[in-house]
């Protein structure tokens, strides 16, 4: 999982990456310490699974950045070729981004599943 990190990463630029998932763990750290102060735990505790997934990309690319490294960006994306050449490299990049996608978003779904049951139990139970 590291390496395929690292190689997401890579492509779409160290410090795009590290920024991006720093801005969402923070996000998701706010979002955590509101739901544990109102004592929804159950969400409090997936957006600290949340805030937990970024942050292991977010240091992984705080090393990679301190070690001098920056990645191939969104440029290398720009031709035809550029994008062959990252097929034959990364053959099963694509995989790997759903797999990424899957990790961090699906507790979302857990959220939204969560605050629908939340919203239509109540709406239920004042009728």
């Amino acid at each position: 999982m590291i390496e395929r990190i690292r190689d997401h990463n890579n492509l779409n630029g160290i410090r795009f990456a590290t920024i991006e998932f720093s801005i969402i763990a923070f996000v998701g750290a706010v979002l955590t310490l509101i739901m544990l102060v109102l004592g929804r735990w159950a969400p409090g505790l997936i957006f600290l699974g949340i805030t937990a997934n970024c942050l292991v990309i977010v240091v992984a690319g705080a090393y990679s950045w301190r070690a001098g490294k920056v990645g191939t960006g969104w440029s290398s994306l720009r031709t035809k070729l550029q994008r062959d050449q990252i097929t034959r490299v990364h053959p099963h990049m694509l995989l790997d981004t759903v797999i990424l996608v899957i990790a961090l978003l699906l507790p979302f779904v857990v959220v939204v599943a969560v605050l629908f049951e939340t919203f239509t139990a109540k709406s239920r139970s004042k009728r």
